[in-house]
């Protein structure tokens, strides 16, 4: 699982529904409204993607769009951390929302140089790898590997042994979701999707542990990025009016 770097999770107050709906709420709205900016600006200075064998467009459709839904994702987070029920999901209690806006920043710089330049595959491949290694070495880490041969057991990963597989893992999703951008409405549909049941889980435990402060972090964070996903969809049901693109 991904873990906080030496945090221990304890018992807090209960469900935080609420606070959650608001967040997910403002993530959703801030990512329409910044994606239809967003979109103004493409058709009018910037780059199109080209239509591909895969893609269901048939005309060059604005991209960039991740820019709006980070957008919506910094704004989403700003937000929960200005309500005193959420405060368990963030530094010091735990740097797991440091360690993913501090990630998530370098890999969306990177994915709009990429939109808007086409930079070298390496180049891309080189700034997420850096993304994802700064999010490990932050503190948000994946440290725990269950194996079920014989009776089970649970292996503890060292850092170095983290890292490597944090950054594999993120790098290896990250791609996937690039690669079915071009098809209306996936990406963001399998992120909602993705996102829906992460936060149900989450709810889940909060509810099972009393609170516990550690499905705070991820609670927010899938919170954040539904409604994200909620607020780009409108742009991106068939036909698609602008795509992610590497951002």
């Amino acid at each position: 699982m991904l873990v906080a770097q030496g945090f221990t999770p304890v018992a807090g107050a209960g469900v935080p529904l609420r606070e959650l709906a608001l967040v997910l709420l403002v993530g959703c709205t801030v990512t329409f409204l910044t994606t239809g900016g967003v979109r103004y600006l493409m058709v009018r200075y910037g780059t199109m993607a080209m239509p591909r064998d895969r893609d269901v467009h048939t005309v060059p459709t604005p991209r960039l769009g991740g820019v709006g839904m980070f957008t919506g994702v910094v704004v989403a987070i700003v937000a929960a951390a200005q309500l005193p029920a959420l405060n368990r999901g963030f530094p010091p209690v735990t740097p797991d929302m440091t360690a993913v806006l501090a990630s998530a920043f370098v890999i969306v710089i990177v994915g709009i140089l990429d939109d808007l330049r086409d930079i070298a595959w390496w180049v891309k491949l080189g700034g997420q790898v850096v993304g994802a290694t700064l999010m490990s070495l932050l503190g948000l880490s994946w440290y725990l590997i269950y194996w079920p041969g014989g009776e089970g057991t649970t292996l503890i990963l060292d850092q170095v042994q983290s890292t490597i597989l944090t950054v594999l893992l993120t790098v290896t999703i990250i791609n996937a979701m690039n690669f079915v951008d071009g098809l209306d409405g996936l990406a963001a549909g399998l992120g909602l999707i993705a996102a829906g049941t992460v936060l149900i889980y989450s709810l889940t435990i909060l509810h099972d542990q009393g609170g516990a402060v550690s499905a705070y972090p991820p609670a927010i964070i899938s919170a954040v990025l539904a409604g994200v996903c909620m607020g780009f969809l409108p742009h991106n049901f068939s036909p698609a009016r602008i795509f992610m693109g590497d951002s």
